[in-house]
């Protein structure tokens, strides 16, 4: 009978904040999956696709819905607004 031991790395951190700032590390530089800026509400989210540019369908939804009817709007409304 033969046992193979496979190489494992064994990560040693001295704080809790050493491990997250490791793994969000690894998270930025994913290209899989990378980290964006939501387009409307600007959270920070995990990408599923690299083309990603909403957090959610509603946040999307929203974005479109608010840019259209800025579109839309006379130009005598917008002067008006703060």
């Amino acid at each position: 009978m033969r046992i193979t031991i496979k190489p494992t790395i064994v990560w040693d951190f001295h704080s809790l904040l050493l491990g997250i700032q490791m793994m969000f590390s690894f998270m930025l530089t994913d290209d899989t999956k990378p980290l964006r800026l939501c387009k409307h509400c600007t959270k920070v989210f995990v990408a599923s696709r690299p083309s990603n540019q909403f957090c959610s369908p509603e946040c999307k939804n929203r974005y479109n819905v608010y840019k259209s009817r800025k579109k839309n709007k006379p130009d005598g409304e917008a002067q008006n607004e703060d």
